[in-house]
């Protein structure tokens, strides 16, 4: 009875010869060119993934100044509203003042022509009173 005993494959891979030892070369080249398109895809992924990471934080935190910003324009809005009721009232008591000032200043001429008034009276008073005691 005849025993075959199988080789192992570092047996085998030292047995190889011509064109197998081709064979086996071109395979292990393929599995380092393998291997490396791997890393090279791993290391991409990680960098897109580390990219991915930087521009959410920065998104968040363009997210976080555009909040702040339109909280600082609406306070503006409504600090602005409350300027244009002030400058509104300002304006409504402006008119009030301006009207009071032309009406006082009409009376200030009224007067005037008044006393303007009398004095020519009085004037004429005394001409009329230093004529007669010329002619006495």
């Amino acid at each position: 009875f005849f025993f075959f005993k199988q080789k192992t494959a570092y047996e085998m891979l030292r047995s190889l010869v011509g064109s197998e030892m081709c064979i086996r070369d071109r395979s292990a080249s393929t599995v380092d060119q393998h291997q490396v398109e791997m890393d090279q895809s791993l290391s991409e992924k990680s960098k897109l993934e580390m990219k991915i990471a930087i521009l959410e934080t920065r998104e968040k935190s363009g997210l976080r100044q555009l909040e702040s910003l339109q909280k600082t324009l609406k306070n503006a809005e409504e600090i602005s509203e409350d300027y244009r009721k002030e400058i509104k009232d300002l304006d409504h008591e402006l008119l009030k003042v301006r009207e009071e000032y032309y009406s006082t200043k009409e009376n200030l001429v009224r007067a005037e022509l008044k006393l303007s008034n009398s004095l020519t009276k009085v004037q004429s008073e005394h001409l009329r009173v230093g004529l007669s005691l010329i002619h006495i």
